[in-house]
């Protein structure tokens, strides 16, 4: 990714956690088996989100232990599937991967929430918040194996159908692709079948052309060649050999690349699978067709049989002057033009992404373009792959000044091939070119780059025959997103392989010398999965050779290495209440200009640090000249006590508060308080918040602590810090929530299924067969059964999404009208488009709450009518005020029903 305009940081804030891990090659200690179920969360949405409740692990290894050393430590026990191995590099650089995408992890607004960013500080050219689109593939097949489902959902739903559609063609990507193959890991159908309309809506906005002033092509479908094309400065791989070539070696060198056109395939396979999954036959024959047709051309077009590769066809050449600057730099017009077609002659290690998507043909012919990873005169290197074959005359291992893709080493790239390798590996039968050996060599190679001062760390780019990092600005490269790590250990070298049946493949591609790994809690359809390698059987004790266990039973194994497929049994995905964070306020806000609220202040700031920094969304734990600053401190300030104050700008009800207290011992004068107080603002007097329960009961530094307390409606919540020993105090995020069970008017709060379909039932005696539905834009209630015609059980269908104002409640969207909503409006119940106002907002947020009749069911109380609730009468639906009459709440109570329109 370049840094191609000058860095308007939108002070955007900063996630992280320590950078080391200081463990033993292999001496991990473990500890008894017991089993033990989800683990618990302390920040963030409910850790176990992506856990049924039955899901019991294991308790095999030793989680305190892989984790010494670790910032932010609840975090990883609440996310992240343990990981033991003989390797202690790929063991410290798996845990320092899982925590570079926690400090992108960015909690933005309400209404959008979580979002992945690529920088910590944003640059100019990304998006709202910092989202960059080119990282939806690596975000997606790392992140799909947290428990919390939450993370990506929202960064998803803000790519598909959000804030992000702004800047989604900015680079090429594969969303729909992204989001199936996250579901082949969590089983969550609801979700992955509600985005088909938004993904279909994506993939056609590929087709039209697009460019960058008058003449830079960026992407567009030519239905003549069958294929796309883009620059490489869309794809983020600038001054490529292929550019080098043309008039403009930044922007130059648009063309049938095999990267696009293999994203593009792998969405029309992706959006094939998920139509089958939504029933439409139709729409999933459609893209199979198209997906074959790309195929074909791509394999007919792309592949050079002499050369046993595929290589970017240019296009335009005459505009471009291809074949006037062979050598780069200066035209040499005396040149011949090279005839339109004619594939380019260089090859490049993105060329491998076809394999991403098991695009070629199970051949041994192409599996022949695999011996260029390994090849001294292809891309193998002493440091991993280079961008580029070191043969060609335009390499260049380590170019000054970014961003050269002619050589140096990309994590981008190389994570790319790596993933395509596994796939060669698993999935092709006639590959007679690499082993599961040079998968292991690759990846060790990648794996040992990853290192700074001898401890884990990752940025832009490096020489890729020292390894040195030479793509690396301060504030700007640390701990960069732009690769996936976590995937290629999980799906790769250990072998999970999801599917979308109720097994799961294990096939380790680890060395025939390892004696051991352990792989534990892996959320996978609902359940918790461990896979365990024990030549011996005396290492964990669970048995001698391969064994799988799901939900903490064997269910799979095997003496030796090998291949196992195993029942996990049926998909048990968990509903979630969705966390929200009123306290952040992420700057760079299209509906929260700079400034706005919530703002945070406090008694005293050091003039290195900055209030704002503490509510900016993100959490980051590294010290000075380790990364960016996201923190307030106190630090010289004569107080012994200060404090630090969020003003939300409105009244606002609470009942939690999460203080990350930042503490640099050992390299700086910042320390854990020696004690703290939470207090909101009555009128004019601050008061403690009653009823506090402190998870750690006591402060901890470097990790975030949670306190709960009984709900309070107020405008502004502080935290009171007393220093430590004469030390100041510091923060590096403070969140505020209203927690599930909270409810509104009244009642008693419940959680419902988020991004499912499903019916309103009407719960009053002698109406039970009656539904709520929408005729003419306006709600009534309508008997509807297995007879009834399609329309009326589209109408009577609604998808229950996240509210639209921001707030811990429900918004309700049409089954058949897209993008339309429930709303009140005069009383009346009816669907309505979402204009994005403020009012449709809040009309359109509904709280739900144990049903008034009797504590069964549901009821929906109005967010900005806190006593009104969704009733029939008379067969039209309502918005009417509770006179708590035994009739009305009869009218008030809802069950939810199976989709009638699934």
């Amino acid at each position: 990714m370049s840094r191609r305009t000058q860095h308007t940081e939108l002070q955007l804030a900063t996630l992280g956690l320590g950078l080391s891990l200081l463990l033993a090659a292999c001496g991990s200690p473990t500890k008894a088996p017991v089993a033990h179920t989800a683990p618990s969360q302390t920040a963030g949405p409910t850790a176990s989100a992506a856990l049924s409740a039955q899901a019991v692990g294991t308790s095999i290894l030793n989680q305190d232990a892989l984790l010494s050393g670790q910032a932010g430590k609840q975090w990883f026990k609440d996310n992240v599937p343990m990981l033991e191995v003989p390797d202690g590099n790929i063991q410290k650089v798996y845990y320092y991967r899982w925590s570079v995408l926690q400090r992108q992890l960015k909690y933005t607004r309400p209404s959008t929430g979580y979002i992945f960013t690529e920088f910590l500080n944003s640059v100019g050219y990304a998006g709202i918040y910092g989202g960059i689109a080119i990282n939806i593939w690596h975000n997606n097949r790392d992140g799909r194996w947290m428990r919390n489902r939450q993370f990506l959902d929202d960064d998803t739903n803000h790519w598909a159908r959000g804030l992000g559609q702004d800047r989604q063609y900015q680079y090429s990507n594969d969303l729909a692709a992204a989001a199936y193959d996250r579901y082949l890991v969590t089983g969550d159908r609801d979700f992955t079948v509600g985005l088909l309309q938004p993904l279909i809506t994506h993939f056609n906005g590929w087709t039209p052309e697009r460019r960058e002033g008058a003449d830079i092509r960026k992407t567009g479908y030519d239905a003549g060649a069958g294929m796309y094309y883009a620059n490489p400065d869309t794809e983020a791989t600038e001054f490529s050999i292929a550019s080098l070539q043309t008039r403009d070696g930044y922007k130059g060198g648009w063309g049938y690349r095999p990267s696009i056109n293999s994203f593009m395939y792998g969405d029309m396979r992706a959006i094939a699978n998920i139509a089958g999954l939504a029933g439409q036959g139709n729409v999933a024959s459609d893209y199979n067709n198209r997906a074959n047709n790309l195929k074909a051309n791509v394999q007919n077009k792309l592949w050079d049989p002499n050369n046993k590769f595929f290589y970017q066809v240019m296009r335009d050449n005459a505009v471009q002057e291809y074949g006037q600057h062979p050598n780069g730099g200066g035209r040499d017009a005396s040149l011949p033009i090279i005839p339109e077609g004619t594939r380019a002659d260089g090859r490049e290690l993105t060329s491998y992404t076809p394999w991403m998507y098991n695009l070629p043909d199970d051949t041994a012919d192409f599996s022949q373009a695999w011996r260029q990873i390994v090849d001294p005169q292809g891309f193998g290197t002493p440091t991993g792959p280079a961008t580029a074959e070191r043969r060609h005359r335009l390499f260049d291992n380590a170019h000054n000044g970014c961003c050269w893709w002619n050589g140096p080493s990309w994590p981008f790239a190389t994570s790319q091939a790596l993933m395509g390798m596994g796939n060669l590996l698993n999935n092709y039968k006639n590959n007679n070119a690499v082993s599961k050996n040079d998968y292991y060599s690759v990846l060790k190679k990648y794996t040992d780059l990853q290192f700074k001062d001898g401890h884990p760390y990752i940025a832009e780019a490096a020489d890729s025959v020292n390894g040195n990092w030479i793509y690396d600005g301060k504030n700007h490269s640390e701990h960069y997103n732009h690769s996936s790590y976590v995937d290629l250990i999980i799906s790769g070298l250990i072998g999970v392989r999801p599917r979308a049946d109720n097994s799961v493949d294990v096939n380790p591609l680890i060395p025939d010398n390892w004696d051991f790994f352990a792989l534990e809690n892996v959320p996978y359809h609902g359940h918790l999965l461990t896979v365990l390698w024990d030549r011996s059987g005396s290492k964990y004790g669970r048995g001698q050779g391969l064994n799988v266990f799901v939900d903490g039973n064997r269910r799979g194994g095997r003496s030796d290495l090998g291949k196992l497929t195993v029942d996990v049994g049926s998909t048990q995905v968990a509903a979630y209440t969705r966390y929200v964070n009123l306290a952040a306020n992420p700057f760079g806000d299209l509906d929260q200009p700079l400034n706005a609220y919530p703002k945070a202040s406090a008694s005293y700031t050091s003039p290195y640090d900055n209030a704002a920094r503490a509510i900016d969304g993100q959490t980051l734990y590294d010290g000075d000249n380790l990364g960016p600053n996201s923190r307030w401190t106190n630090y010289g300030s004569p107080n012994n006590d200060d404090w630090l104050e969020v003003d939300f700008g409105a009244a606002t009800t609470v009942n939690q508060v999460k203080l990350a207290f930042y503490d640099d011992t050992g390299t700086g004068s910042i320390r854990t308080p020696a004690s703290y107080q939470v207090q909101y603002l009555d009128g004019s007097t601050w008061r403690d918040l009653g009823g506090q329960q402190r998870t750690p009961a006591n402060p901890a530094s470097n990790e975030v602590n949670v306190i709960n307390f009984a709900s309070v409606t107020t405008n502004r919540v502080r935290a009171v810090m007393t220093k430590a020993g004469g030390f100041a105090s510091g923060v590096t995020e403070f969140e505020a929530s209203l927690g599930s069970g909270s409810g509104n008017g009244g009642g008693k709060g419940t959680s419902l299924p988020l991004n499912q379909w499903k019916s309103f039932q009407v719960k009053t005696q002698n109406f039970t067969n009656r539904y709520l539905r929408h005729y003419l834009s306006q709600g009534f209630t309508e008997i509807v059964n297995a007879g009834s015609d399609a329309t009326l059980k589209a109408d009577a269908t609604f998808r229950i999404v996240p509210a639209l104002d921001g707030t811990p409640c429900y918004s309700f969207e049409s089954r058949n009208f897209a993008g339309k909503y429930l709303r009140h409006q005069l009383g009346r119940l009816r669907i309505d488009a979402n204009d994005g106002g403020d009012l449709m907002h809040k009309d359109a947020t509904f709280c739900a709450q144990t049903g008034l009749a009797d504590g069964s069911g549901v009821s929906f109380a109005s967010r900005n009518f806190p006593n009104s609730y969704i009733r029939h009468r008379n067969g039209e639906v309502w918005l009417d005020n509770n006179d708590n009459s035994p009739g009305f709440k009869a009218d008030a109570s809802w069950d939810l029903a199976n989709a009638w329109a699934p």
